[in-house]
């Protein structure tokens, strides 16, 4: 029971850390796009379309298991801030944040 415990822990850290990873960069688009970094912008923009499809089909009836499904067979439909390459990107710019992510 207690393994259980901490593994849910963990994962509550670990989606709590990529939400605001998404908060952070969702912020930041109207400075994107003052700034013409178009394609940074329309990265964030996609990822807030993948986030919502994640919620729409989580929150039907069984949704729970096909939104699963799909996190588990395509790794593209993951948000950025989910995504291995994206802890890497994250540990570059900020090396304070190294200690805290897994």
């Amino acid at each position: 029971m207690r393994y259980r415990k901490r593994e849910l822990l963990v994962f509550v850290e670990k989606m709590k850390r990529g939400l605001h990873i998404e908060y952070r960069e969702t912020i930041e688009i109207p400075a994107l796009i003052r700034q013409g970094e178009y394609r940074k912008a329309s990265a964030q923009l996609l990822d807030i379309v993948k986030i919502s499809t994640l919620t729409v089909l989580w929150v039907l009836p069984g949704g729970s298991v096909i939104a699963a499904a799909v996190l588990k067979s395509s790794v593209r439909m993951r948000p950025s801030a989910f995504q291995a390459k994206k802890k890497a990107l994250v540990r570059q710019e900020n090396p304070q944040e190294e200690q805290r992510l897994p």
